[in-house]
């Protein structure tokens, strides 16, 4: 529900502030005394299009606010949530349009975009114009009632039906193609051959991106080959290892001093751990195998 709607350098109006009470609010006025436009800006608080010429002459921007009664509205409250807007009992929907033609929409004091304001307020207004109730007799529109009407429900079903309607049809206009294709006795020959072979493939769903997977690791092997014989040769060779077995000899002669005991357990830690990570290492390398032949009949 609309409670309250502040209006400032929009067309005519200077300033404004309207308080709706509850039950029903009308507007009276001479022709040109602004009620359209008051209108015109709970539409710009709907998601309308902004447009430069809605600002006064010599102001800056145009504003527009309103300040909405939530009741227990679930669908709005999902969609806040959604969004990261604090769904309180009151929502402020609030429009600046400025004189580039820049439009700032806040939900909240949150800057928001005009889409989500398009999704989130048509749920607490409906705007009726003069005549529309003559699209209720046009057949063609029935269709479009019953979408906006269900629109939470039926969306997901929608896509799903399109999706296999879009299916339904391009396995058809297959099907009849085959129907209406003359094969002579070569073609039918080759066609079955095709099957027979896919059939002696005995594919299995998957079997494509595990063989992609392991004709990578293969391509890689000598890559990944020169990269741990390189760590070996430092870890073992050049006395890594080694040398950090001396460090913990070194500092375990010192952690008999309650100043060192902290440090030295810190790094035997860390030593264990690499030495696991160094053996982990190996360990997946050793059971790399590099086959020319199987590289070529994944290939």
């Amino acid at each position: 529900m609309l409670e309250r709607i502040i209006i400032d350098h929009f067309a005519i109006i200077d300033h404004v502030e309207i308080e709706f009470n509850h039950g029903m609010s009308v507007l009276l006025g001479e022709t040109g005394a602004g009620k359209s436009i008051i209108i015109d800006a709970i539409g710009q608080l709907l998601g309308q299009r902004a447009n430069v010429n809605m600002i006064q002459n010599h102001e800056d921007k145009a504003f527009i606010e309103g300040h909405f009664y939530l009741h227990d509205d679930h669908a709005i409250k999902d969609l806040l949530n959604e969004a990261g807007i604090e769904d309180d009992e009151e929502l402020i929907v609030s429009k600046e349009i400025h004189r580039d033609g820049k439009a700032v929409c806040r939900l909240n004091y949150r800057v928001v975009s005009n889409a989500l304001l398009k999704r989130i307020v048509p749920f607490l207004v409906d705007i009726h114009s003069q005549f529309d109730n003559q699209d209720l007799l046009d057949e063609k529109k029935h269709i479009h009632f019953i979408d906006q009407y269900c629109q939470t429900e039926l969306e997901p079903l929608k896509e799903e039906y399109t999706v296999l309607y879009q299916n339904y049809i391009s396995k058809k206009k297959e099907y009849l193609h085959m129907l209406n294709e003359e094969l002579d006795v070569e073609q039918i020959e080759y066609y079955q051959a095709c099957v027979q072979e896919i059939e002696d493939a005995h594919l299995i769903e998957g079997e494509e991106e595990e063989l992609e997977a392991e004709k990578k690791k293969m391509q890689n092997f000598e890559k990944i080959n020169d990269k741990v014989q390189l760590i070996t040769h430092l870890m073992d060779d050049e006395g890594t290892l080694s040398a950090l077995q001396s460090v913990s000899k070194a500092l375990e002669q010192l952690s008999d001093d309650q100043d060192f005991q902290e440090i030295y357990d810190q790094y035997m830690d860390l030593y264990y751990q690499l030495v696991d990570n160094y053996e982990s290492l190996l360990n997946v390398y050793r059971h790399l195998n590099y086959d020319e032949k199987r590289l070529d009949e994944i290939q």
